[in-house]
């Protein structure tokens, strides 16, 4: 399997992705009932049960996958930083049969990548067109906080992937998100827990697109601390600055008309760019820029890609993670520079 691959798949992700929208409402409900009565039991045995293994790739898996994904080559900058920001985890538990093992996990604290591999018994073969699980996870720190949710606007989600490996009993999982709200919370302050509630597959079915069946019912638990930085965001406006966009759902081309919005707030990451903006027209309208790149210090340009769009915001991603300290600045359709720092 290599990242190509796994660019390939997930090219869903990555243009106007948008799952939910929620305004001043927590998600927290949506956690299921059992994992609660779970939770306090699984968090106590942790540490008996997770057994450390050997991580496949090694630490340089997400530089190969993000290079991949990339349209330019990756700069040693930005491999280091993958590197050092990059969570070699190596935590396994096995229920009804099938053994998952958290490998390793990757975040701006925006958008998130954690890496599985599933191991069934000698003889089996992972043959369906789909393996995960039905819904969102569930991903809580020790304070009963969502890693999907936070107070204010809200849009985003998550998704399973699968590739297979090169005995037919293996599979690598790879579980995506992305999520963008105006609320913050800082992700490496705490000790977060990926809760898998029941493993399925799935086959195409003409009538109903998708037959799901049950592999398992069980409950696996892995923990993860990411590193301190790797939530690192740079805020870009002191002032209002005058921009050239085009108001309402369509994307900027030439034959639309273009009206000065104000941006209020650009804030960068990594992986993510959030755009906040404001209108003479109207209290609440959406609005596109166009293309938007992030030029390097050495010159290099980075197209930011639409990740997706809400009234008065819009938001972006990096195929592969930026070292903020080499942006020099932002740059728009209409020539605006944004500096960084």
């Amino acid at each position: 399997m290599s990242a190509k691959d796994i660019m390939n798949a997930m090219d869903m992700l990555d243009e106007e992705f948008v799952i939910e929208a929620k305004c001043g409402r927590s998600r927290k409900k949506h956690m299921p009932r059992r994992l609660l009565v779970l939770a306090a039991v699984i968090a106590l045995a942790m540490i008996l049960t997770f057994t450390v293994v050997a991580v496949s790739y090694g630490p340089d898996w997400f530089g190969k996958f993000f290079s991949e994904r990339s349209k330019t080559e990756l700069s040693q900058d930005q491999l280091d930083l993958i590197r050092d920001n990059t969570v070699q985890v190596g935590q396994t538990q096995t229920r009804d049969g099938y053994t998952i093992t958290l490998e390793s996990a990757y975040t701006d604290g925006k958008v998130a990548f954690f890496r599985f591999l599933l191991v069934a018994s000698e003889g089996t073969s992972f043959d369906a067109d789909w393996y995960g699980s039905p819904g969102l996870s569930s991903i809580v720190n020790e304070k009963g906080e969502d890693f999907l949710d936070c107070e204010g606007f809200y849009i985003g989600g998550g998704g399973w992937h699968f590739f297979p490996e090169e005995r037919e009993n293996e599979l690598t999982l790879l579980y995506a998100i992305d999520m963008y709200y105006t609320g913050e919370r800082a992700i490496s302050d705490s000790v977060w827990t990926f809760y898998i509630d029941g493993l399925w597959r799935g086959y195409r079915d003409e009538e109903i697109g998708l037959r799901k069946e049950q592999l398992s019912d069980g409950v696996w638990s892995f923990q993860v601390r990411f590193p301190e930085g790797c939530d690192r965001e740079i805020e870009l406006i002191s002032e209002p600055v005058t921009v050239l966009a085009v108001l309402g759902g369509a994307h900027l081309e030439p034959r639309f008309q273009m009206d000065p919005v104000e941006i209020v707030s650009c804030r960068v990451r990594a992986l993510t760019v959030e755009i906040y903006f404001r209108s003479e027209k109207k209290p609440e309208i959406n609005g596109d820029f166009g293309a938007i790149y992030a030029v390097m210090k050495n010159g290099d340009l980075i197209e930011l890609k639409r990740a997706a769009g809400a009234p008065n915001k819009k938001s972006y991603t990096f195929d592969a993670p930026l070292d903020l300290d080499q942006v020099d600045h932002l740059l728009f359709h209409d020539g605006t520079i944004l500096p960084v720092g």
